[in-house]
């Protein structure tokens, strides 16, 4: 049930902004003081008042007084950090013209930005203290309480929010890091969920083991090659460094700031499967900015001995950019750059949510590959708990073949197993009678996806 609307006295505006170029501006007194001068008339508050001190043997800290309350400051210029409290009455609309104002004139590179309703006076005073939920369709509630992922029209999953770890805007896309009592930290873009610390090896062991650890996979004497198309937090390049025979793990991904934030917020998974260092110590594993069609276009036609032992394409759905994994000229360049015996696991939708990109993919991978195999694979996070993967195999396939021995040398998993690559193949006679369906045109596919994915609060 909605709530009613209900009287908010006021707000509270924190701002944390890292990595200020203006390093000079932090520690001078008078620059600081005329800087929230402005910024204060800017929110169209009236001031009443200031204090502003410089400490030895740097920093300033200041506070300025106005009618609506107060707007202070306190700089670490050591560090390019400074830290920002707002309270005001005045008009909420204009509290979160503050980040922009401030972030330009301290040339900050990233920022943290909350904001909370105060004065709740028409609560009843037993309940005047406890939150009350309030959603946005897609991504971080107003009061940043709650992340929400709309899995379909009309159906919203939502995890309570402890704190925002990060947020910032790269060339591509809006990139938060949040952490959440349950799932521990959770990694968003563009407002759209795309990996939990407690959950994500359900998704990554599979994506990966279950094509090298399957009877028939290339096995060359050098060593296998894989490479990770997208998956920039680093997952599925994990999982491919847990096996003791791979010898090259590429990890091609278009927006180096995903990277960035998932190696340095994200430790949990980005991580070196023997848990004593990060994966770019590895000497096996090399990062390529670049978009994965062009990178793979770019190797052109590769000697049998350069060509990779399994592909991995860890993307988005089909909307905007992602669009170009999921034509026929990327899923021809895949099968190209595979060896013989190789294979390709590709992120495959939802049967029950995503069914338009479900058929797309797996009739995308059919007009090329030999075999294609949908599975299953669990997460916590994607629509309804139970996720499809797709396994396009350059030669034979029989899904109840697997190289136990391999299996036991990966080490303590947690949800990849010899039992579960056999049973994830065994999907539901919905999802096959599904499978011989003809999929909509792609821009159709596109079209329905982005329905749901720009729908706005």
């Amino acid at each position: 049930m909605l709530d009613a609307p209900e009287t908010i006295l006021s707000h509270h505006a924190l701002l944390d902004l890292y990595d200020c170029d203006n390093r000079a501006l932090l520690d001078d007194l008078e620059g600081i003081r005329d800087l929230f001068h402005r910024t204060a008339r800017g929110l169209k508050c009236t001031i009443v008042n200031e204090l502003f001190h410089r400490f030895t043997p740097q920093g300033v800290s200041g506070v300025v007084v106005i009618a609506e309350s107060h707007l202070s400051v306190h700089t670490w210029p050591e560090l390019g950090y400074a830290a920002i409290d707002l309270y005001t009455c005045g008009d909420p609309a204009l509290i979160d013209l503050m980040p922009d104002m401030l972030v330009e004139a301290l040339g900050a590179g990233r920022k943290e930005y909350h904001k909370l309703p105060r004065g709740h006076v028409d609560r009843p005073p037993d309940f005047r203290h406890q939150d009350r939920i309030r959603l946005s369709m897609k991504g971080l509630s107003d009061d940043q309480k709650w992340l929400t992922d709309q899995w379909a029209d009309q159906i919203l999953w939502t995890i309570a929010v402890d704190n925002i770890v990060l947020d910032v805007q790269s060339e591509y896309q809006r990139i938060q890091v949040v952490d959440t009592p349950h799932l521990g930290r959770i990694l968003v873009l563009d407002g759209n969920i795309q990996c939990a610390e407690t959950d994500e090896a359900g998704y990554h062991e599979m994506i990966v083991h279950t094509g090298l650890c399957r009877i028939g996979a290339s096995s060359p004497r050098g060593g296998r090659k894989v490479l990770v198309i997208g998956g920039g937090d680093g997952g599925a390049a994990r999982e491919a460094l847990r096996h003791p025979d791979v010898v090259q793990v590429d990890l091609v991904d278009i927006d180096q700031a995903v990277i960035d934030a998932c190696r340095d917020y994200m430790p949990r998974v980005w991580h070196h499967p023997d848990r004593t260092r990060k994966i770019e110590d590895d000497p096996r594993f090399s990062i390529h900015i670049r978009d994965g069609l062009e990178y793979l276009k770019e190797r052109g036609a590769m000697a049998e001995a350069d060509k990779y032992d399994l592909i991995v394409v860890d993307g988005s759905d089909p909307v905007g950019p992602g669009v170009a994994l999921y034509t026929p000229a990327f899923y021809q360049a895949v099968y190209d750059a595979l060896k013989d015996g190789g294979a390709t696991c590709v992120q495959g939708g939802s049967f029950w949510y995503l069914p338009e990109v479900f058929t797309t993919v797996y009739t995308g991978l059919s007009d090329i590959f030999e075999h294609v195999a949908p599975f299953e694979c669990f997460t916590a996070v994607y629509p309804g708990g139970v996720w499809n993967l797709q396994l396009g195999i350059k030669g034979p396939f029989d899904p109840d073949a697997v190289d136990d021995a391999r299996v036991q040398k990966l080490g303590a998993l947690h949800w990849y197993s010899t039992g579960r690559h056999r049973a994830a193949f065994s999907l539901p006679p919905i999802a096959e009678r599904l499978l011989q369906k003809v999929p909509p045109p792609l821009e159709e596919v596109q079209e329905q996806l982005e329905k749901v994915s720009l729908t706005e609060s």
